[in-house]
């Protein structure tokens, strides 16, 4: 069965993979990605002492870091491919030996944007950007 939404309630940028056996299920949430989630079916679920659920298993930032803090083994991965991608849009401007997109004036414009947006809602009346 496939499921997808982005309309579903509680649910922000989720994106979940799970799969189900006879004797347990493993699933994976990009809200989490350095954990991976198994159920051990076999084990026992008596009320008391029973050792039955999910187990979260850590497997982020299991690798030696490089000589500087940047970025840390621990951030997720949509992270920092923003932060490569932005690193590689302003590399290729300067190489190119054309302006960087977004420049100071772009983003000037948006922070403008912004605020309007939150006064409008504040305001509970449309703004004039």
């Amino acid at each position: 069965m496939i499921e997808a939404t982005k309309l579903a309630t509680g649910n922000e940028d989720e994106m979940v993979l799970k799969i189900h056996g006879e004797r347990g299920a493993i699933r994976f949430r990009l809200m989490q990605p350095h954990y991976l989630e198994f159920f051990d079916a076999t084990e026992s679920d008596r009320p008391l002492g029973g050792s039955s659920g999910w187990k979260l298993i850590p497997c982020g930032g299991r690798y030696e870091s490089p000589d500087n803090d940047f970025p840390s083994p621990k951030s997720s991965l949509g992270w920092q491919r923003a932060h490569v991608a932005c690193l590689s849009n302003f590399l290729h401007a300067v190489v190119e030996n054309r302006p960087a997109v977004p420049d100071l004036r772009q983003g000037i414009a948006v922070d403008r944007l912004v605020d309007a947006v939150l006064r409008s809602a504040d305001e509970r009346q449309w703004v004039t950007v």
